[in-house]
């Protein structure tokens, strides 16, 4: 568990700890969605598990609607950040995306996050620019 100095997550919000149990939660809410996979995880559980419990992730419950995914993390550097509420609702859920994105940079020491977005989710663009992200490129065939 990552100690929190001067910034807390969201009320609701808390660290996942990553059990069997916990995982098959997600996989199960996030094949209900099978957009959000890549042509390297849709279907496979076992690939689905090496990428949620890579040592360079982070996982955090948002409340009872979803997960944030943070990934590829380095330290003082960069990390890339993979959103998923399973309720498909975004409104005012910004500001507790910000407070948990200043507590990322925070415990982090982050200089930049990337935000990865599938291509034909539009209403996310939305969402992650009132978050703060800018749009900076496309990644064409970025998955088999």
């Amino acid at each position: 568990m990552i100690d929190n100095d001067h910034y807390n997550l969201p009320h609701d919000w808390r660290e996942m700890i990553c059990t069997l149990e916990t995982l098959k939660l997600i996989w199960e809410k996030a094949n209900e969605f099978p957009i959000i996979f890549d042509d390297s995880v849709r279907g496979d559980f076992e690939h689905f598990l090496l990428e949620f419990l890579d040592k360079d992730t982070i996982m955090l419950l948002t409340g009872d609607y979803g997960y944030v995914r943070v990934s590829n993390i380095r330290i003082g550097r960069e990390a890339e950040i993979h959103l998923f509420f399973w309720d498909r609702r975004f409104k005012n859920r910004d500001t507790d995306c910000k407070q948990a994105l200043k507590w990322l940079f925070e415990k982090m020491k982050l200089e930049r996050a990337t935000i990865i977005i599938p291509g034909k989710v539009v209403n996310t663009f939305t969402f992650v620019k009132a978050v703060g992200f800018t749009h900076e490129g496309l990644v064409r065939n970025g998955w088999k």
